[in-house]
């Protein structure tokens, strides 16, 4: 469990996406809602969805306390009842593993977990067919090292106490399982024995097995050596017993002799049917073989590609698939054409058998090694995605959303880093896969140049390699000179002409440890099983407080500097520093001699956080993780760029923070789910984090945390500075494109206004008051702390539909409960009024920037655009009781537009004139509706043709004109969005499309402008001046005849 700070509360993170899936290891299907799937992702948790694929929902993110998922199964009799099994089954090096096994007795609402938390990865979950509480689980183990906590374990009361029925070896775990549906008690298991280490990485060996059991798992049979099965080593295995005929198991087995075998007899002799090596492909990556639920001769195998085989297994066809690299699959038992397949891409659905497929591109799941930002405005982040490219994407869009459409790849590759040119953002320099070098890609022409060191990809043996490149090929510009560019292999590497050529700067800088330049894989397939040469440089830095200082790091568990620009080299490892591990420095740009280092050294078995620093060149290092837990291990370590001492750290389970140089560290987790945290950065007021599982997150604003000490906790009240906020016009309305309604894939904009950050020690007893004043010490905005009063719903209609990227609004539509945005006559629940938040700890409340808009009459239409603040300085006052606190707020204009303060005083001017008019108008109008309902009201006491009757009429029929000519009458909150096209506009509506006319760009109002706001504002006078007539007049006679006919006067 993480240890997070009460007083944290109100700051929240906020998913930057893309909306690209990253890898789904385990998929299922609900076996009767034909809607209904899950998939658990490598890095991502678990998501359902209950609409065919179309989008996707996290569902366990309160209750999951690791990220990865290994294996996912709905029990047949009980399919509200899953499990999920932690530690991704796809075993890499990027992983640590999970925490066991949890259950969800809701579809997914809440879970449970229960147990197996040592058992690391979990290879497959099957549960008894007719008992939900019976359930076997496959658990690997650790991949780095040995534990005992591997095998089979069974549970007969749905968790609540399991037993482990099947131990092989402390070195081998089991995969795979699977029973025979026509008699459950007969059951089969793979074991596999692999081991990861950083410079290679084993499959397969003797404890490597296939077993049966005949009896629920009470005893097992080791029948690896059956009849018809390979000879010699066996590696990573496949199995699926056939639900469409009793005895009938398919393997999928890595061998020499390897390929599809098919026993007929429960496993007694067996066929060997297809040697196909595609199947075996990586197999330490994915081996996975499904049965057909119906067809016995039918066989699937997910690989590189998803294959079928209709024969019995003896030839096979490719199937279409979306993405490459298959890692499970899901067959409908009772409708075969109904599948879900989970690959590198994501999870997809078929209700065709695989002839189309749901999208890719509505699972915000990617897998991020290194993230950057750039110089632009608004700033883009950049990414480079595990399994797909690199990527650029705004970090804040006027679109009304952050979409895929607005994403570009920029070179590179998918484990690469990336620079962008502070002087030029249109320069971005990435690096690729080891040996296939680094790109300069300008965004103007859209060019990709190649301008890597050596473009010699991965050799067999790494010491025939001339330069051995680490699978994140290291990219730094120098914080000095942008026209100086660093990359590394064993040396560190210089361009200053943009990678034209290039000097090597260094000797080698690691260990060179020839033992460790093996060629990879075994002891079943040799192959290039690391996808990079070991030992390598892991990281290269210079220090921004000192030029010439460059801090390297090394995936071997080495720390070099140099302090003459490479003309000599230190070798600086602290101690503590495990070897092997990998090394990433941060130099501090607020000292010379200052660094961080953060050791990851998973690959060697060690789960604990190594972080260190060092404040004289790396003479000596101080550890400085008091406070991450044993189990956290620790990814990425920056330094704020504003306050010295306030640190961030990436670890296996989120992020951290201390406030005191490493003394001390805090859960910075908020709304952030259990995920890996590869890398972060530090942009203006923003920290951005790569995630390795659930895409890109951005914490909006910092500023409480760069201000907060020790003394403001002990403070009733605090309030934090307020950081200047743009005026971007587009962002304050909210003027989107239409791209809201293209797609329910998008992630959020930042808020739209001032972000006050305030801490209360305590809910006050009293009101809590936040005004926006101007110059003048006029109050503009004003919030309070007291609930508002109940708003009634909000009409769409003509020009005052909402578009609301990514989000669901509900609706009614003739009565009924509706999802989704709808044309036709649509009322939206009414938006809550914004309410200052009063919960102990640090709140956040956003004040748009904005004058009040138009009051609004019940029964109309009324809606004006709100007058934007003319950029200036503006006082926020927080009010605490008796107690008043106050900081400077600066609204900037827009660095990209040329108006001057004169412009937007103008406008401003404008609008707060039409919408003072409108609420004329409409208190007028809401004069009129008194008058004329009394009206009718007294009309059903006239004789009728009477005098009074028709001067009762009379009036009502004058006082109708003066409403035609104000407003539409046939528009109302029951009106349908395109209604206005049936109906002629009105004064009001008129003078409210006039207002977002002026509103929607940063400019003075044109001089037509000036003129239809003559020609409105005359009409209005114009009706405003027959009202009173009407009043003083002809009202007034009526009065006069009611009271000596006896009957009541109408009051206004």
């Amino acid at each position: 469990m993480t240890t997070q700070p009460a007083w944290l509360g109100g700051l929240q993170w906020r998913l930057l996406g893309p909306y690209r899936g990253g890898r789904a290891t385990a998929v299922a299907g609900h076996p009767t809602d034909r809607m209904t799937f899950y998939f658990g992702g490598s890095g991502g948790g678990i998501w359902k969805t209950d609409d065919g694929g179309h989008l996707w929902t996290p569902i366990a993110d309160d209750y999951l306390q690791t990220a990865p998922v290994g294996a996912i199964a709905v029990a047949p009799s009980a399919p509200h009842i899953l499990y999920v099994g932690m530690g991704e089954n796809v075993v890499v090096q990027f992983h640590s593993g999970g925490d066991g096994v949890y259950r969800s007795g809701d579809s997914g609402k809440t879970w449970q977990h229960i147990g197996l938390a040592e058992t690391h990865t979990i290879g497959r979950i099957r549960v008894h067919p007719t008992d939900p509480n019976r359930v076997y689980v496959a658990a690997l183990g650790r991949r780095f090292g040995t534990n005992p906590e591997r095998g089979v374990y069974r549970t007969t009361d749905g968790g609540q106490t399991w037993e482990q029925v099947l131990f092989r070896s402390d070195k081998a775990g089991a995969i795979d399982i699977t029973l025979d549906e026509h008699n459950p008690n007969i059951l089969y298991a793979a074991f596999w024995e692999q081991l990861i280490q950083p410079w290679n990485y084993t499959s397969g060996g003797p404890d490597s097995a296939i077993y049966r059991s005949l009896d629920g798992g009470d005893t097992w049979e080791d029948i690896s050596h059956n009849v018809g099965l390979p000879r010699g080593l066996l590696g990573k295995i496949g199995i699926a017993a056939s639900p469409a005929k009793p005895g009938r198991l398919w393997a999928l087995i890595e061998a020499e002799e390897g390929g599809i075998y098919r026993s007929d007899d429960y496993g007694a002799s067996w066929t060997w049917l297809c040697a196909e090596r595609n199947f075996m492909v990586r197999a330490r990556f994915s081996i996975c073989i499904v049965a057909d639920p119906q067809d016995a001769s039918t066989v699937y195998v997910a690989s590189r590609k998803l294959w079928k085989s209709t024969d019995g297994g003896r030839t096979f066809g490719q199937l279409n698939v979306p993405y490459v690299d298959q890692h499970d699959f899901w067959v409908d038992p009772q409708d075969t054409s109904r599948v879900i397949l989970g690959d590198d891409g994501g999870a997809s659905v078929s209700f065709d058998a695989g002839r189309s497929w749901s999208t890719l591109l509505n699972q915000p799941t990617a897998e991020i090694y290194r993230v950057t930002t750039d110089n632009h405005f608004p700033y883009r982040v950049y990414g480079s995605q595990q399994d797909n490219s690199t990527l650029a994407l705004p970090h804040r869009s006027e679109r009304g959303a952050l979409a895929m459409q607005e994403s570009y790849d920029i070179g590179g590759g998918e484990s690469g880093y990336i620079a962008v040119r502070p002087d030029d953002p249109n320069i971005v320099y990435s690096s690729d896969l080891p040996g296939l070098g680094i790109t300069r890609y300008d965004h103007r022409n859209f060019q990709l140049r190649e301008i890597g060191p050596w473009g010699e990809p991965g050799a067999w043996d790494k010491v025939e390699l001339r330069y051995r490149f680490n699978w994140c090929v290291p990219v730094k510009l120098s914080p000095h000179d942008p026209n100086i560019l660093y990359s590394a292999a064993q040396y560190v590497f210089r361009t200053t002409n943009e990678g034209q050529s290039w000097d090597i700067i260094s000797p080698d800088l690691t260990t060179a440890d020839p033992s460790k330049m093996m060629i990879t894989g075994g002891p079943v397939q040799f192959e290039d099983a690391l996808a990079y040469a070991y030992p390598s440089i892991s990281s290269v830095a210079e220090s921004p407080a000192e030029r010439g200082v460059i801090w390297v790091g090394t995936d071997d568990g080495l720390i070099q500097v140099t302090r003459d620009d490479g003309a000599t080299w230190t070798n600086v490892t602290p101690p503590d520093c495990p070897a092997w591990s990998t090394v990433r420095m941060e130099p501090s740009r607020f000292a010379p001699g200052k660094a961080y280092a953060v050791a990851t050294n998973v690959r060697m078995d060690d789960f604990r956080p190594h972080l260190f620093k060092t404040e004289d060149y790396g003479a000596t290092w101080t550890p400085i993780t008091a406070g991450i837990p044993d189990y956290d291990f620790t990814r990425i370590i920056r330094e704020d760029v504003e306050r010295p001492g306030l640190l961030y750290a990436g670890t296996e389970r989120g992020v951290w923070c201390s406030l005191d140089d490493g003394a001390s560290w805090f859960a910075l987790k908020l709304n952030l789910p259990a995920v890996v945290v590869y890398d972060l950065c530090v942009k203006e007021d923003d920290v951005i984090i790569a995630t390795h599982g659930r895409s890109m997150w951005s914490l909006d604003n910092i500023s409480a945390l760069r201000t907060l000490t020790p003394e403001t906790l002990k403070q009733a009240v605090h309030l934090f500075p307020v950081q200047p906020v743009t005026r971007i016009t587009r962002e304050v309305y909210k003027l989107d494109s239409l791209l809201s309604l293209y797609t329910a894939y998008v992630a959020p904009n930042p808020p739209n206004g001032a972000i006050v950050d305030y801490y209360l020690r305590e809910t006050p007893a009293g009101d809590v008051q936040i005004e926006l004043i101007n110059a003048a010490g006029e109050v503009v905005q004003q919030f309070t702390s007291q609930p508002p009063p109940e708003a009634a719903p909000r009409p769409v209609g003509a020009l005052a539909y909402k578009l609301a990227g990514g989000s669901r609004l509900r609706g009614k539509i003739r009565g009924e409960e509706v999802l989704g945005l709808k044309w036709g006559a649509l009322t939206l629940p009414p938006e809550p009024a914004a309410q200052v938040p009063t919960q102990p700890g640090i709140n956040r409340f956003v004040v748009p920037i904005t004058a009040p808009g138009a009051e609004i009459t019940p029964g109309l239409q009324g809606w004006v655009t709100p007058a934007a603040l003319v950029p200036g300085t503006y006082t926020i006052r927080l009010t605490v009781g008796a107690q008043v606190y106050a900081a400077p707020l600066v609204i900037e204009k827009d660095p990209r537009v040329n108006t001057s303060v004169a412009e937007y005083q103008a406008q401003y001017d404008l609008l707060i004139r039409i919408r003072d008019r409108v609420n004329d108008l409409h208190r007028a109008i809401a004069r009129l509706y008194r008058l004329r309902t009394q009206l009718e009201d007294r009309a059903r006491y006239f004789a009728s043709n009477s005098e009074l009757d028709l001067r009762c009429g009379a009036l009502i029929a004058a006082l109708t004109a003066i409403e035609n000519q104000l407003i539409q009458p046939d528009l109302n909150e029951n009106s349908g969005e395109l209604d206005g096209t049936h109906f002629p506009d009105r004064v009001d509506g008129k003078l409210q499309a006039l207002s977002y006319q002026v509103a929607r760009s940063d400019n003075a109002p044109t001089q037509q402008a000036f003129d239809l706001w003559n020609v409105l504002e005359a009409q209005v006078s114009v009706q405003e001046a027959r009202f009173e007539r009407l009043i003083t007049s002809e009202l007034a006679m009526f009065n006069a005849l009611c009271r000596e006919q006896d009957y009541p006067i109408v009051r206004l």
